[in-house]
């Protein structure tokens, strides 16, 4: 794995976990 890709990875999960992490204070407020 090049590092671009290696930070590009990275980048992806932790705005994954932000979205998931949203969802859950979404579902937390309903």
């Amino acid at each position: 794995m090049t590092n671009f890709e290696n930070e590009t990875d990275k980048t992806y999960s932790k705005r994954q976990f932000k979205n998931r992490w949203d969802a859950l204070k979404k579902e937390r407020k309903a």
